[in-house]
């Protein structure tokens, strides 16, 4: 999705008769991907310590302790 989005700035970029008005919609929307792209590391992060401590606590039954 990135990619693609990349692809149509360069584009609008390098045309002079792009209008203001779509420079600034490619800028809103790829705001919102990045934005998304953040809370989606955030919450991959928030997955990989509760994978963590889940196996620390099926390891702690495991050896009685």
């Amino acid at each position: 999705m990135a990619t693609r989005y990349g692809s149509m700035i360069d584009d609008a970029l390098a045309d002079p008769k792009t209008q203001l008005d779509t420079l600034r919609a490619l800028r809103e929307h790829t705001a919102a991907i990045i934005a998304a792209q953040n809370n989606l590391k955030s919450a991959l992060t928030k997955l990989g310590r509760e994978i963590s401590r889940r196996e620390r606590q099926v390891g702690e039954r495991r050896t009685g302790t």
